[in-house]
């Protein structure tokens, strides 16, 4: 009988190390996933924000010097900045949505987890996991396309404004 209960406690305290490795892996992930968006949505963001104070200022200069550029194509360069912009901010939102999606599959595995090392029952089950994946996937991927529409728009803005100050 003795053995039984060694071998239940080595269970257990094997059990309470994994749920302990996967309550930090969540964490991790929460934390490096959220540097990672930041740091994939911040250069479509600077770079159209700063194009378009760049841009405003070149406009100013060249027009005191007696040129006049394109107004037309200043117009539509600055447009598809502030396009850029708002895709880039919306890529931000996305992430956000897509970021709780994916921390609530892992708090359910993890409720899961805890459920079964202690023998309680758990109010999500399993089947949630799946709908939360898809969801926190349909997010993330919209939120790529939307960063790569927002550095297109700053080349695109780029090749307005440039051809502005041509013709």
């Amino acid at each position: 009988m003795e053995h039984h209960e060694k071998s239940s406690d080595y269970k257990d305290g094997h059990r309470l190390e994994i749920y302990k490795e996967r309550y930090k892996h969540e964490l991790l992930l929460n934390e490096h996933t959220a540097a990672f968006e930041h740091a994939a949505v911040r250069p479509a963001i600077l770079l159209n924000g700063g194009a378009i104070v760049a841009f405003l200022t070149l406009i100013g200069s060249v027009w005191k010097s007696g040129t006049q550029p394109n107004l037309d194509l200043v117009g539509v360069a600055l447009a598809i900045w502030c396009i850029g912009l708002v895709t880039s901010s919306v890529a931000t939102g996305l992430g956000y949505v897509s970021q709780r999606a994916f921390t609530r599959m892992i708090r359910i595995q993890r409720e899961a987890l805890e459920a079964t090392v202690l023998g309680k029952s758990i109010s999500e089950t399993s089947s949630s996991i799946k709908p939360e994946y898809a969801k926190a996937t349909k997010y993330q991927r919209a939120a790529v396309v939307l960063i790569a529409a927002g550095l297109g728009a700053f080349l695109s803005g780029a090749f307005f404004a440039y051809i502005s100050l041509r013709y």
